[in-house]
């Protein structure tokens, strides 16, 4: 049933085909953000945390897992009503479940027990802490009042220190670090007694996983961390005995272990409610590095009017974040649709911000690590400007319009992709999360504006590459808010990006076919600034962490026929120690525009298969269809790529025209072109035959061989006009 274009109910949810998701981790640019999924069983959230799956606060559970468990391990509401005992949610008949863009809603609408159940999910907004916020509303819908116990929570959290790799390889021993603090306060701290490492270096862990329950009034409430305490001796977490059957005097009466145990957080109240009446536990979730981050946290009033504040205000986020997209048509599931896949887009590319006087920042990306795509290492930043990993393609293809919308991004991410571009045409599959640095004298005299111990805090982050978020909670930490602001500004002005990469795994086939994508957005907004964008000197050349073998070891004889299973050089040896190359002279070698493009051209073109149709996948990898990682073994090709290097010939040649034709190159490249162009002139009629050409095959490979040879021993640095 759907309620509005950008809500979708769905009734009776737990009888329907299961489905995964998730909330998307926005919890504004002065927020920390979680990761936070849920599937249409039990209670919805299955897992949830910070940063990536090693600081999960509820175990991360691939899909399959995670539609099994959701009833058990995930959220529980017990209830009873006059010392009878109910489940909320245990029967999905009079179950719904309502999604929006940042938030999550259920309603079990009471059935026998006549007590409705409402739950509302998001993700804490504007707050140094990340969090889940979880807020449970019991009414009493039946016609005579009763006395109502509730114990609301999850029956396992996962304490902090604890990796997801203890969790299901060795939880067993991993229980015998696990302790949890301040119980009897009702503000639980949930941590290792001490680092897990397999080493004579012990140290004391000083984050903690939290877990708090408020009244209406703000006042916390009573916890249970003990799952013994509640479930007994049934393991299998099917009944909590002990409440079922002597209430919550019965449970909070019994003693609770606080170490080597897999912990729980079950937050205790109770009240007498006429028909129509009904009371709402708020519950906090989450994990902080330090009891500092926590204490400053509950200084807060988080009384009813708080929570709906943040509700509101997480509501809001998207809106604000999806307001360049705004669509007004006759069709409001076309204007939500719009709205929807704007946000996914920024959830993958990440959202450009102008901080500083010209530094483009992009907020919220991430790798997608959904139930699904369980393969994927996420990482979303527990810091205000939060940022995460992301691999070439996918951040690539996700910020082709963003000059549309946000014509301040200009060049920046023509720069940024083709300056990754490698002379062997290939590039890193991974991009690590944006920093910058500081001139070390202009920082100690940016520095030296805040008082003692704010001035060395600021030292210590200018020292070193920072993030926007670490710069700016040290701010917030040493100085007012609007100092801090001024300072913010003025640092990142001064401060030079750096764009970090790393190799990953394999070449794949595609990536650079979204390329042209960038530059064709851009002069579409900028058009006359075609001639400027081509000969501008600012791409350099990522440095090549992995070779891509020759023939004569990239093939293999097997019973099955020849093989590409050595795809990259073993033996293959780094020029270099920085990530960009340096000429011989040592000074960092900068290109233009015009000139990766050729690259490029004659790079995939010298690719081609020996029918001259698909590019090789000669890098050991295909495109984007992972399904077909066998294809490059089988000496596989593509012509999704082929028609993508006819459209980046057809515009490389055209933009040269109108623009002069001449470009300066690497010597190395100059001289692969040379020989490109020879080769072609003298096969010219093979080319035209159709049918196999091995022979033309065989000297364009050698001739790509022979570049690559030279430029993996790195570039000279010396330039020529072709």
């Amino acid at each position: 049933m759907k309620q509005n274009a950008e809500q979708f109910t769905m009734d009776r949810y737990g009888l329907r085909p299961p489905f995964a998701s998730f909330l998307p981790g926005i919890a504004g640019l002065h927020g920390v953000p979680i990761w936070c999924y849920y599937v249409n069983r039990g209670q919805g959230i299955v897992s949830f945390g910070v940063d990536n799956k090693d600081r999960a606060v509820m175990e991360f559970l691939p899909a399959h897992r995670a539609f099994e468990a959701a009833d058990r391990r995930g959220f529980r509401t017990f209830l009873r009503r006059d010392g009878r005992f109910f489940e909320a949610f245990a029967h999905p008949e009079q179950c719904s479940m309502t999604v929006e863009m940042n938030a999550l809603s259920l309603t079990d609408r009471g059935g026998e027990s006549g007590l409705a159940v409402s739950v509302d999910y998001f993700v804490l907004p504007e707050e140094r802490v990340g969090a889940l916020v979880r807020r449970v509303r019991v009414t009493n819908v039946s016609g005579a009042s009763c006395a109502v116990e509730m114990l609301d929570g999850m029956p396992e959290l996962i304490p902090y220190g604890v990796g997801d790799g203890s969790m299901k390889g060795m939880l067993q021993t991993t229980k015998a670090w696990m302790q949890v603090e301040d119980v009897p306060a009702r503000r639980p701290y949930y941590r290792v007694r001490v680092s897990m490492g397999d080493s004579a270096r012990v140290g004391v862990v000083e984050g903690g996983s939290f877990a708090l329950g408020f009244d209406e009034d703000g006042a916390l409430l009573p916890v249970v961390a003990d799952g013994e305490a509640l479930f007994d001796q049934d393991t299998a977490l099917a009944r909590p005995g002990v409440f079922a059957e002597g209430g919550l005097a019965a449970v909070l009466a019994r003693p609770q272990h606080s170490s080597n145990l897999l912990p729980c957080a079950f937050f205790a109240r109770e009240g007498t409610l006429r028909p129509g009446e009904g009371f709402t536990v708020s519950e906090l979730i989450g994990q902080v590095d330090s009891r500092v981050q926590l204490d400053r946290l509950l200084e807060r009033k988080t009384d009813d009017a708080w929570f709906r504040a943040k509700h509101s205000r997480a509501r809001a986020l998207t809106d604000e974040l999806c307001a360049p997209i705004q669509t007004a048509t006759g069709d409001p599931v076309f204007d939500a649709y719009c709205k929807y896949t704007y946000m996914d887009n920024v959830l993958r590319g990440g959202m450009p911000l102008a901080l500083g006087a010209d530094k483009v920042f992009y907020a919220y990306s991430r790798k997608h690590g959904d139930l699904e795509r369980d393969y994927n290492f996420f990482s979303m930043l527990p810091e205000l400007y939060s940022q995460g990993n992301g691999n070439y393609r996918d951040v690539n293809q996700n910020r082709r319009s963003d000059t549309f919308f946000s014509p301040f991004v200009g060049r920046q991410n023509i720069h940024a992709f083709f300056s990754l571009i490698q002379p062997d045409g290939y590039n890193p599959l991974v991009i690590s999360m944006q920093s910058y640095a500081l001139d070390p004298q202009r920082a100690q005299c940016l520095a030296s504006e805040l008082p003692g111990p704010g001035r060395e805090a600021l030292e210590r982050v200018l020292a070193a590459p920072f993030t926007p978020g670490r710069l700016y909670e040290t701010l917030l930490d040493s100085a007012p808010a609007s100092q801090a602001e001024g300072l913010f500004s003025r640092i990142m002005t001064a401060a030079e990006a750096r764009l970090d990469a790393a190799f990953g795994e394999g070449y794949w086939t595609d990536h650079w076919t979204y390329d042209l994508d960038l530059i064709e957005e851009y002069l579409a907004v900028f058009p006359e600034q075609e001639r400027e964008l081509l000969y501008e000197r600012a791409y350099t050349y990522y440095a090549p962490q992995a070779a891509v073998a020759p023939r004569a070891r990239r093939y293999a004889r097997t019973e099955n026929g020849i093989r590409q299973y050595h795809a990259l050089d073993d033996a293959f040896t780094p020029a270099g120690q920085d990530q960009y190359l340096h000429g011989a002279d040592g000074e960092l070698i900068r290109g233009t525009l015009a000139e990766k493009l050729a690259l490029l051209c004659a790079v995939k073109f010298a690719a081609l298969d020996p029918y001259g149709m698909g590019v090789e996948m000669e890098g050991g990898k295909p495109g984007w269809y992972d399904a077909l990682n066998g294809l490059p073994g089988m000496l596989g090709s593509s012509m999704a790529e082929t028609y993508e290097l006819a459209r980046l010939l057809r515009w490389t040649v055209g933009a040269l025209e109108r623009n002069g034709g001449a470009v300066e190159l690497i010597e190395e490249l100059a001289a692969f072109l040379d020989e490109l162009e020879a080769l072609c002139a003298r096969r010219r009629e093979d080319l035209d035959a159709p049918g196999e050409i091995p022979a033309f095959w065989n000297e364009l490979n050698d001739a790509k061989e022979r570049y690559r040879a030279r430029v993996y021993a790195g570039l000279s640095g010396r330039r020529t006009v072709r």
